[in-house]
C-alpha cells in the first residue's frame, strides 16, 4: 500500500466499529464508553495482531501511528485487565 497512514485516517472508524461493543459485552456494561483514541488503539493491536500472522507489524509502517499499550496491557477479551485499565484511565484521566 503506498500510503497507508491515509488509508488509516479514512478507515479506522469503521476497522474499529465493534470495539466499543465488545468492551460492553466483555464488561457487562452497556453504558461503558472509550474514547476515540482507546478504540483507536485497540484497533490498532488487532491489526497488529493480523499483520504478525503474515511475519509484519504496524511498526514495518513508519507513518502509521502506533500503539499505546500492547495486548497484554489491554486485552477486551480479559476482564480483569479491562476492568483495571477504564478504573485507572477515570481516576488518572491524560492531561
Amino acid at each position: 500500500m503506498y500510503r497507508p497512514e491515509f488509508f488509516w485516517e479514512a478507515t479506522w472508524m469503521l476497522l474499529a466499529e465493534d470495539i466499543l461493543h465488545d468492551v460492553q459485552r466483555v464488561m457487562d456494561n452497556p453504558g461503558i464508553g472509550l474514547t476515540n483514541d482507546e478504540m483507536k488503539n485497540c484497533c490498532l493491536q488487532k491489526l497488529d495482531n493480523l499483520l504478525k500472522d503474515s511475519g509484519r507489524s504496524v511498526q514495518n509502517f513508519p507513518a502509521m501511528p502506533k500503539t499505546t499499550y500492547n495486548a497484554e496491557q489491554l486485552d477486551v477479551t480479559n476482564r480483569l485487565i479491562l476492568r483495571n485499565y477504564v478504573t485507572i484511565n477515570a481516576l488518572y484521566p491524560k492531561t
